[in-house]
């Protein structure tokens, strides 16, 4: 977690684009009302955007760094944890993996987390989450520098 330590003050800023570009996708998938966990929610700013009255998020993150960043809200909450062995106080109405946080598992552990994910959640619960494929991770990302 060393670089979400040094990024922790500034990952906001680098992401903004694709932080507004995921709150509309997530805002149109997730349910008006309901209770959620967001793993790997990072220094928060999502969480609070997706949480609104009638639909708490608890948010976990694993960097003690980034969980600092997070400012908890009225319908947001942080705790530190592991996405793949934190179980929330409370079966979730939806679960959410956003910004590519799949991609920092190694593969052989993402058939495990998905089974701890789904206990997450109650029976008929939603799970969102995104990846980068290899493609875009090895043409759009690459090299380049933002």
């Amino acid at each position: 977690m060393n670089a979400f330590s040094a990024l922790s003050n500034c990952y906001d800023r680098l992401h903004e684009e694709d932080l507004f570009a995921w709150e509309e996708v997530y805002l149109g998938l997730l349910p008006e009302q309901g209770q959620g966990v967001d793993f790997g929610c990072g220094t928060g700013r999502l969480t609070r955007k997706l949480a609104a009255p009638g639909r708490p998020i608890l948010g976990v993150e694993a960097s003690p760094d980034m969980l600092n960043a997070c400012r908890p809200s009225q319908w947001a909450r942080f705790v530190q944890g592991d996405m793949t062995t934190f179980r929330p106080p409370h079966a979730a109405d939806f679960v959410t993996v956003i910004n590519d946080g799949l991609n920092y598992l190694p593969p052989a552990h993402l058939p495990a987390a998905l089974r701890h994910f789904a206990r997450c959640l109650k029976k008929g619960g939603l799970f969102a989450a995104d990846l980068s494929t290899p493609k875009k991770l090895k043409a759009t990302l690459g090299n380049n520098q933002f």
